[in-house]
């Protein structure tokens, strides 16, 4: 199965800070399996905006990394 390497700069309801939004990666075989993944792993999370940026990549397992706004404070 082919993978793709999937970059959000800015997606909201990443986390519970104060500044809930941050960046997101996904690794996935698809943009829609991408998605799913991030609202399956993160409740309130829509990514419903192309990804910033995306390239196909060696992996062959799924796997989500999340950089949450550090914010202002």
């Amino acid at each position: 199965m082919n993978y793709k390497v999937y970059i959000w700069n800015q997606v909201s309801a990443v986390s519970d800070n104060y500044h809930p939004e941050g960046g997101v990666v996904i690794i996935a075989p698809s943009l829609d399996r991408a998605r799913k993944l991030g609202e399956e792993t993160f409740a309130g999370m829509k990514i419903n905006t192309k990804p910033s940026f995306s390239v196909p990549c060696s992996a062959t397992e799924e796997k989500i990394y999340v950089f949450p706004n550090a914010g202002c404070c």
